[in-house]
């Protein structure tokens, strides 16, 4: 009887020992610190990305965006845009969404931007409609290289 527990154990530690190494293997960073971890409490958390900058920074170190002065209207339409990559939605459902991010805030260059990519890859593509919004992208914030690439 020793020798079934015995042998019962040892399975049983083996089994344990091979499902924690195919769940690591699941995740390759498990075990890795990143890189916003152990943050301080008065951090900024950038809306665009989330990450967490210095409450001294004006500009996010990861995507490079302003993370000061956002007023409610800036705010409401990065909601917006939020809500656009939530879940399974139509290309038609997403325009309408920029739309209303264009119209609460203007001078938000994001929703433009992000219009102009959807319009390129729609099976009816509107050149007309690309064209306006890049250089409405252009027009509102001309120091941003990648509007000029698109």
């Amino acid at each position: 009887m020793t020798a079934k527990k015995t042998l019962l154990k040892i399975l049983l530690s083996v089994t344990a020992a091979v499902l924690f190494m195919s769940a690591a293997s699941l995740n390759p960073f498990a075990g890795v610190p990143s890189q916003n971890e152990g943050a301080k409490k008065n951090e900024v958390i950038c809306p665009y990305c989330q990450y967490k900058n210095s409450p001294d920074d004006e500009y996010c170190l990861d995507c490079s965006k302003s993370i000061r002065n956002d007023t409610p209207a800036r705010l409401l339409a990065m909601e917006k845009i939020k809500e656009s990559r939530r879940g399974f939605i139509t290309d038609e459902k997403r325009l309408a969404i920029y739309q209303e991010a264009i119209e609460i805030d203007p001078s938000f260059t994001e929703p433009y931007f992000l219009r102009m990519q959807l319009l390129r890859s729609m099976k009816d593509k509107n050149p007309e409609g690309m064209m306006a919004d890049i250089q409405k992208c252009i027009e509102l914030d001309p120091e941003n290289d990648k509007y000029y690439f698109e």
